[in-house]
């Protein structure tokens, strides 16, 4: 079992391996192991120190699951997020279903509303209210079943209740297989343009 975790990594899951043991405590430890492939797998491993009669470590059982999608996939979240974060404009990153997993400050100052109370909620649900227009909703939804890029305008509301207007541009992000892993919008403010147009 050792032998197939990354060099880097075997002498911190020895050290999480004998403090388990030696204190009688479950095992929780991530790392590397090199696949028969020749790739790198991430992996999650946990378990729990069996005891003999005498109550003294006997041996260590547990399982291990690859979470080398999970990983890449945390990975892939964090560079998107770090790029947003220096613009000015507010940006939601969902994951492939819709669902918020990350916004920056200007979504915050946009909408009112904190990651800690949007996560794993989908931005159209929380955002969108009476005035907004509904065939505008449904080019959102037939373009992200497509996984299309889609820029429209239309209201959102605040927190607080307040309807304002904004530019909405969602973009598909694939991995390098192709694959569908998130979405990720930006929103402009638009309120003031869209009055003096109807003014």
């Amino acid at each position: 079992f050792v032998d197939a975790i990354h060099l880097d990594d075997r002498e911190r899951v020895k050290e999480s391996i004998n403090e388990a043991i030696e204190r009688k405590l479950p095992f929780f430890c991530g790392f590397r192991v090199l696949h028969a492939d020749g790739s790198i797998r991430h992996v999650q491993g946990e378990g729990k120190v069996a005891l003999n009669a005498e109550q003294l470590p006997e041996q260590l059982v547990g399982v291990s699951c690859d979470v080398t999608e999970k990983h890449a996939k945390a990975e892939q979240v964090e560079k998107l997020s770090l790029v947003a974060s220096k613009t000015q404009h507010s940006v939601v990153i969902t994951d492939a279903d819709g669902k918020i997993e990350w916004i920056n400050d200007a979504f915050t100052r946009l909408t009112g509303y904190e990651l800690n109370e949007v996560r794993g909620l989908k931005p159209g649900k929380l955002l969108q209210g009476p005035k907004t227009d509904p065939e505008c909703i449904a080019r959102i939804s037939r373009s992200l079943a497509c996984r299309e890029s889609i820029a429209v305008e239309l209201v959102n509301y605040h927190r607080d209740g307040t309807d304002y207007w904004i530019e909405l541009k969602i973009d598909p992000v694939l991995n390098e297989s192709g694959k569908l892993t998130n979405f990720i919008a930006t929103q402009v403010e638009i309120t003031e343009r869209k009055l003096s147009e109807e003014n």
